[in-house]
């Protein structure tokens, strides 16, 4: 064998190892980027999952403390969580996903944010104290009748006006609905003891009148409280709490998706080092033996 020959393999040998250190650091490169990439889409999940975690409690807040300052949270809390939402479905797209499954956990969260306004909206009606909305009409019209039977000296209508009153206070407290029957009868108690009282007709007309309005906004007061759900198992919560099982389960689908990917993008880049290296080793051996 010539020198020169022998100086020509060694080249060859040294270029193939150049190009096979190339190679392998190549495809190491891809498979960390790779790596990252799903890591940063599984990070989102994480962070879908902390945003949607902030959502309910700006929701239990809000059923808690009557205030719409967490109705403002909300939606910021909201908004932070669709950017998150549009970048796991661009990253996903790029792993050649289709975005059915983010579309769907939107219309998900859309319609929980859709609900939650909804409960808000039913809140404000009833009244966020005791001056505002059906809360402050009901106390205007039962201080009326008060008012009158304080000046009579209605005793027996004072003590069922209590009643009626302690019946309120009771629902509202419990959102129990057996406090709404108890209030129907009582009033119909006070109807029958104002028809007897000595009283003139139009100050009995006066408190009638007054009455009728108390228990219609009471009535649509326990309409709006059963619409927004006596407890989490009824009306808006119950939705509510069904949206985000929901949109819990696809994000669950969506991690499972991606630890897919990651044994699948794994597995492929082994194989593919150890394709090559084989290759280079038999390239290898064969110059050396010729």
């Amino acid at each position: 064998m010539s020198l020169l020959s022998i100086e020509r393999k060694t080249a060859i040998v040294g270029l193939l190892i150049l190009v096979g250190v190339v190679v392998m650091a190549t495809l190491q490169y891809r498979a960390v980027s790779d790596y990252q990439t799903l890591g940063d889409l599984r990070l989102l999940i994480s962070d879908i999952e902390s945003n949607i975690f902030t959502l309910r409690r700006d929701e239990k807040d809000f059923l808690t403390r009557k205030d719409l300052q967490y109705q403002r949270r909300f939606n910021d809390s909201f908004q932070v969580m669709l950017k998150n939402l549009m970048a796991l479905r661009t990253g996903l797209e790029g792993r050649g996903v289709e975005g059915a499954k983010t579309d769907r956990l939107k219309e998900t969260l859309d319609t929980y944010r859709n609900r939650f306004l909804g409960m808000v909206k039913l809140q404000q009606e009833i009244g966020f104290n005791h001056q505002e909305g059906l809360y402050g009409s009901m106390r205007s019209a039962i201080h009326r009748v008060e008012d009158i039977l304080q000046t009579t000296q209605q005793y027996q209508l004072l003590t069922d006006m209590l009643m009626l009153r302690r019946h309120e206070k009771d629902f509202m407290l419990r959102n129990d609905i057996q406090y709404s029957e108890k209030f129907d009868k009582h009033m119909a108690i006070m109807r029958t003891d104002l028809s007897t009282a000595y009283l003139h007709h139009g100050v009995k007309r006066e408190i009638g009148t007054a009455l009728a309005a108390y228990e219609k906004d009471f009535k649509a007061l326990v309409s709006a409280t059963r619409q927004m759900g006596l407890d989490s198992d009824e009306g808006m919560q119950h939705q509510i709490r069904v949206s985000i099982l929901e949109s819990e389960e696809i994000l669950e689908e969506l991690r499972q998706a991606l630890l897919s990917f990651e044994s699948e993008s794994g597995s492929y880049m082994i194989n593919q080092i150890i394709a090559f290296a084989v290759v280079l080793t038999l390239l290898v051996g064969t110059l050396v033996r010729s």
